[in-house]
């Protein structure tokens, strides 16, 4: 049987965007874009997602893709390591 809080994201079920892995690294999130490109983790499953969002300046609806804690250490460690103040 399935409980309505087995629908519920769990703690470990954390998406980054682009933009916030690459605050994590001071890099630009075009710079981090053409490194998940290069590791050819865009759409992997089991890595990341697919999701609708809107564009903060005309609302137009775009799809863009979220990355779980796994890809984001992975694209971390191909930036060069963990952003200041997190553990390797």
């Amino acid at each position: 049987m399935l409980f309505r809080s087995d629908l519920r994201p769990q703690p470990s079920d954390r998406w980054y965007t682009v933009t916030d892995i690459a605050r994590a690294t001071g890099m630009a999130p075009a710079v981090i874009g053409r490194v998940i490109s290069a590791m050819g983790i865009r759409g992997a499953p089991g890595l990341s997602r697919q999701v609708v969002t809107t564009t903060p300046d005309d609302d137009k609806t775009v799809f863009a893709y979220v990355y779980n804690e796994r890809a984001r250490g992975l694209i971390l460690a191909a930036c060069g390591g963990n952003p200041p103040g997190e553990a390797a």
